[in-house]
């Protein structure tokens, strides 16, 4: 009975991390999204953000089918817990810069002009710094399930 809760526990935590780190991502792509006339470090900003919501996408589907095997089930989570830190600090500069904007939060576009004065220097590449760290440890995380 005790390994049945644990197997539970597992899929729950690897089902539960996917979900949840999938869905900051893609508040923070929509985020990056929404900024007109951005320079092309931004677009790149939000395309690796969408690349990374659907590969979150694509694991918790392969998870779900009972694709990743009992014994990748730990690195899996681990990578994940991992990756979740960088989320977390992406998701957090996001709200930071959209609070920033002050009063048109509302409006679905943004203009760049107004992202430049909330933006302080260093911004953008904390942002593509976790973005790289989210990308590395999932790439580790592929490359080993797929010996």
């Amino acid at each position: 009975m005790a390994e049945v809760l644990g197997v539970a526990a597992s899929v729950i935590s690897v089902a539960s991390f996917t979900i949840q780190l999938a869905d900051s991502v893609q508040k923070a792509c929509e985020f990056w999204d929404s900024i007109e006339d951005g320079p092309d470090d931004i677009r790149r900003i939000s395309a690796e953000l969408r690349w990374l919501a659907n590969y979150l996408s694509i694991l918790r589907h392969e998870h779900s089918c009972g694709l990743i095997e009992k014994e990748e089930e730990p690195l899996v989570r681990g990578a994940l817990e991992i990756a979740k830190k960088d989320v977390d600090e992406l998701a957090s500069l996001v709200m930071e810069l959209s609070r920033g904007m002050g009063s048109d939060q509302g409006r679905m576009k943004s203009k760049w002009g107004k992202i430049q004065i909330v933006l302080k220097a260093g911004k953008i590449n904390k942002m593509n710094t976790y973005i790289e760290s989210v990308k590395s440890i999932l790439s580790l995380l592929e490359a080993s399930r797929t010996r």
